[in-house]
């Protein structure tokens, strides 16, 4: 079974932000990290925040993390929102103030200080395993393609995927006519997934600072999400490419993931080699190449 993983590409802060984010939440521990003497820059970590595990590293093109896909945390009391909004926004910057809005008695909106959103929802029935799940927000010329994408990603991750709650906006409700969905969510292959349109005016790209990583066992896997996800070739780089909505996705053999955390400098040096060669990931060539078996 394949499994996803968001993935946050920092520009040199990866380790820092880390630590930092693991301090915010009770359950929360990084899972691993690369220690190679030598390659501390690389600073490519594994971690888990309450329900979910994330990737994070530096190296981050010109881009920035912006609202278009941030964290939506489900709190079970006032006081928790409180305490998380007075961490996060330190040094950040609140985006919705603290308040009571159509979607929930007591909320903020709020970026912290290396620019992720983070969405603080006051939720007292919340009783599920995803506290916290990454939210695709469709604003500018995608807005309105909500729904089509959660339909979309549905038929690609097929018996993998499930589709829950999906609610919409009244009239009065959102600025934008385009705008239809208030919520929608879904898990992919355990990982879970909402998604809304941007009923507030503004635009907001998805970029690869905020990307998922789908970590496939066999080169079938590698080929059957390539040709269903990929929506333009000329973006398509080092297992990187984009969907028909804009999101970013990296799809990746499972043995990088751990290769990655623990590799000489020597070996991240062949590995990268190899993937500037390619588009689409080759298992075979890329074993060829870094010269390990599979």
């Amino acid at each position: 079974m394949i499994s996803v993983l968001p993935s946050l590409w920092f520009h040199d802060q990866a380790r820092q932000a880390v630590d930092w984010y693991v301090s915010l939440f009770a359950e929360a521990k990084i899972l691993g990290k690369n220690e190679c003497p030598g390659n501390e820059d690389q600073g490519i970590v594994e971690f888990q925040l309450e329900n979910l595990r994330f990737f994070a590293r530096n190296g981050a093109p010109n881009e920035s993390f912006n609202p278009g896909i941030s964290l939506l945390v489900s709190c079970q009391t006032r006081e928790e929102v409180e305490r998380l909004l007075e961490q996060i926004s330190r040094e950040g910057q609140v985006l919705l103030p603290l308040d009571e809005y159509p979607w929930s008695p007591w909320f903020a909106w709020v970026e912290d200080k290396y620019g992720l959103s983070w969405q603080l929802m006051y939720a007292p029935d919340f009783r599920g395993k995803n506290k916290i799940v990454p939210t695709l927000m469709f604003g500018g010329d995608f807005c309105g393609k909500a729904e089509p994408a959660i339909s979309f990603y549905a038929s690609v991750f097929g018996d993998q995927a499930h589709v829950g709650q999906m609610n919409y906006y009244t009239p009065e409700e959102t600025l934008d006519p385009r705008a239809y969905v208030k919520y929608s969510e879904m898990t992919l292959s355990g990982m879970p997934l909402a998604a809304i349109d941007n009923g507030r005016g503004g635009v907001f790209s998805f970029n690869q600072t905020f990307s998922f990583q789908v970590l496939c066992e066999t080169q079938e896997e590698i080929d059957y999400f390539w040709e269903a996800l990929s929506s333009d070739p000329r973006v398509e780089a080092e297992g990187w490419l984009q969907d028909p909505f804009g999101v970013s996705w990296q799809i990746l053999p499972v043995f990088l993931l751990t290769l990655a955390k623990v590799a000489s400098p020597d070996l991240l040096h062949q590995a990268n080699y190899g993937l500037h060669t390619m588009k689409k990931i080759d298992m075979q060539r890329l074993l060829n190449i870094i010269d390990l078996r599979y």
